[in-house]
């Protein structure tokens, strides 16, 4: 397992993988940096002890895989990707790899706020008679 943690480690995308306990199997350094919690407090613990939100516990429940669904997390939103863990036709645990996409959220909010404001300095600007045209 030494190489597969490596290389779960290079990943810059958070991977949580829980058994059908929930208990955290897998957490590589990526989820431990986007979720400020430290790796050596998750492994072992029931998911929703620490991520209350988590949604790999309906994975569990339907064995179906959720695609791309927004989740906030303490301060960070993030975009997962939850599947089911099948082993010899046997459901055996979820995983979920996600990526941050707080920043980019951010920037689409000041986008869209901008294009809010810029509507009616365009009409204003266009008037006509008003001279600036």
């Amino acid at each position: 397992m030494p190489l597969m943690s490596t290389i779960l480690d290079s990943l810059t995308s958070g991977v949580i993988a829980i058994d059908c306990d929930q208990k955290i199997i897998a957490f590589n350094d990526a989820a431990a940096r986007l979720l400020e919690i430290p790796r050596e407090h998750m492994l072992g613990a029931k998911i929703l002890t620490v991520i209350p939100t988590s949604g790999l516990v309906n994975v569990l429940s339907t064995g179906k895989a959720e695609v791309g669904g927004r989740q906030v997390i303490g301060q960070r939103t993030v975009l997962a990707y939850r599947s089911p863990i099948i082993h010899a036709g046997k459901m055996i645990g979820a995983v979920s790899i996600f990526q941050d996409i707080t920043e980019t959220e951010k920037v689409s909010r000041e986008l869209d706020s901008t294009k809010t404001w810029s509507v009616p300095w365009k009409k204003c600007w266009r008037a006509p008679g008003n001279g600036w045209w």
